[in-house]
């Protein structure tokens, strides 16, 4: 998590990479994820 001062205030931020998103879809029960990895 990273703190960031925006313009609407500070923000509280995640940043994942590719193969980190990659597997978070791949871990989801969401309908939608599993349309994405077909």
């Amino acid at each position: 998590m990273i703190n960031d001062d925006t313009l609407s205030g500070n923000q509280e931020l995640s940043t994942v990479n590719e193969s980190g998103l990659y597997a978070l879809i791949f871990q989801s029960r969401k309908k939608e994820a599993s349309q994405f990895s077909a």
